[in-house]
């Protein structure tokens, strides 16, 4: 599966056949407009360092912050992120180690979603939810 969702953005091209999405082969996309339709949510949650809200807007740079609840509440991680004392502007540790295992896949997955990507891919990025 990992390998699949590596294909699909061309991360690495195909050494034999073909992989089709909207039924054209990827490498006939032009590179970043291929890239613009997909959000990865890898297997293993990336956080960076700063606040919750701009770990949002690294999937859409302009997001308001009604985009940002949006996202959030659809990535059942709304309700955790309003208990915080400081909301979307609690700050991010290196790795998101201030936050749990779940947590940080729900705010990886709403980083995605925020984008509204034409094709979500999550790569077993399920798995530490509860």
């Amino acid at each position: 599966k990992t390998t699949l969702t590596q294909l699909i953005p061309r991360f690495y091209d195909v050494s034999s056949g073909t992989v089709i999405m909207d039924g054209m082969d990827v490498r006939s996309w032009q590179l970043d407009h291929l890239r613009q339709q997909i959000a990865l949510v890898p297997q293993t949650s990336v956080l960076f360092t700063g606040t919750i809200r701009e770990n949002l807007q690294w999937g859409k740079q302009d997001a308001t912050e009604d985009e940002c609840w949006e996202a959030l509440k659809i990535a059942q991680a709304e309700e955790f992120v309003r208990q915080l004392p400081n909301g979307l502007d609690t700050k991010v540790m290196e790795n998101g180690k201030n936050f749990s295992g779940g947590q940080k896949q729900r705010l990886t997955i709403a980083r995605a979603l925020i984008a509204k990507p034409e094709l979500l891919i999550l790569d077993d990025s399920l798995s530490a939810l509860d």
